[in-house]
């Protein structure tokens, strides 16, 4: 019988898909070196970008999909609720900014 799962690029081992082509372990080594790139964005093989996370509109980071088990709805913008207050008490001008703040991350 066939061993189950996939096999790891680097040292050759089977291990359980996450939807990477290295093992947990040789994923850990691989992001210790210089050149790794590990942003919001994953590309694909033709060099597009196939999946990218969506952004917190207060603080910029990526809103999780899965909140307590459950699908988060696509119209959220932001990661916490203290983040929509937040937002909805500041000003125009610093609203502003952090749109302009997002839009850089983004690239």
């Amino acid at each position: 019988m066939a061993p189950s799962g996939n096999i790891c690029d680097l040292c050759g081992g089977t291990f359980e898909s996450r939807g990477l082509r290295l093992c947990p372990d040789c994923y850990e080594i691989r992001k210790q070196e210089p050149g790794f790139d590990d942003d919001r964005r994953w590309s694909s093989a033709a060099g597009k970008v196939a999946f990218e996370h969506r952004l917190c509109l207060w603080c910029g980071t990526p809103i999780e999909r899965l909140r307590a088990g459950r699908k988060v709805r696509a119209d959220v913008k932001f990661c916490h609720e203290s983040h929509g207050k937040a937002w909805q008490r500041a000003s125009a001008e610093e609203r502003d900014e952090r749109a302009r703040r997002l839009r850089d991350l983004r690239g």
